[in-house]
């Protein structure tokens, strides 16, 4: 979908910020022509030897794929060197976009783009299932404050902004880009009671992991701190938190009985600029 919209792959230097373990840096690999180059940045070094075991299994005849250990705002490597400069779910962790960007800016050649793949995940946080129609409208409001309460709360402690996707258009103007596009990711997490494919066991089984382990969504502590920085009270935490418990033993007795089912409404935006010539 991105080659179709950004124009046919050229043999191209693409540079990916923030790889991680490569997945997105690999499923751009895959569909470049040969004597193209792709080079993955993190700052973690345990995140790049996974990309570097997964590149033993990955299809790069005629392509040059490598790992640069480096911070998103400060990359050694020549400006004006990548026609392609991209990072997916990063910004969203980050504290300077300004700062990012403007290395990712310094990075690409004239002409060149930036792409940039963020989420709004205040979206994805909301009760909003098979199950919203019975549930008190009460209980559904207060669920719904606990999220935003939560996504802005964690936004002002500083720890990651996870409604980023709906800044991309303007962040990539005020970096002084050009040729502004905005589209969709079209994936969805959908769970729907006549399949059980990988994708689905894996979106249940992770989500029973989390609240066995107090991870992710069920860390009391984190959500806790994070609704408080968001101007909720002790007494609306501890309510909405019970609310909260009880709607996920909700879904899993309705998961458990084929009852239970969801197109995933989570939004993913991709925004790409170029680089004035």
């Amino acid at each position: 979908m991105l080659f179709g919209r950004l124009g046919p792959p050229q043999p191209a230097a693409i540079l990916d910020v923030g790889c991680g373990e490569g997945h997105w840096a690999r499923l751009i690999a895959r569909r470049l022509p040969p004597d193209s180059s792709v080079i993955g940045v993190d700052r973690e070094a345990v995140h790049l030897a996974a990309f570097e075991r997964a590149l033993a299994t990955t299809e790069t005849a005629g392509l040059a794929i490598s790992t640069l250990q480096a911070s998103a705002y400060d990359i050694p490597a020549p400006s004006a060197t990548f026609d392609l400069v991209t990072c997916q779910t990063l910004l969203l962790h980050l504290r300077e976009l300004a700062k990012a960007l403007g290395a990712m800016k310094r990075l690409v050649k004239p002409g060149g783009q930036i792409l940039c793949v963020e989420p709004n995940n205040l979206v994805g946080r909301l009760p909003i299932s098979s199950l919203t129609s019975v549930m008190p409208v009460d209980t559904a409001v207060r669920l719904a404050e606990f999220a935003l309460r939560y996504v802005i709360g964690r936004a002002r402690w500083g720890l990651s902004d996870e409604t980023i996707g709906e800044s991309l258009p303007g962040l990539l103007t005020e970096a002084g880009l050009q040729d502004i596009r905005v589209w969709f990711c079209d994936r969805a997490a959908a769970v729907f009671p006549t399949d059980d494919t990988a994708e689905q066991v894996a979106l249940l089984d992770a989500g029973r992991r989390w609240r066995r382990e107090g991870l992710g969504p069920f860390d009391k502590a984190e959500m806790r701190s994070c609704v408080l920085a968001g101007e909720g009270c002790e007494a609306f935490f501890e309510r909405t938190w019970a609310d909260y418990l009880r709607f996920d033993d909700r879904v899993a007795e309705a998961a458990a009985n084929g009852r239970w089912h969801t197109a995933g409404g989570t939004l993913f935006f991709v925004a790409a600029g170029r680089k004035r010539p």
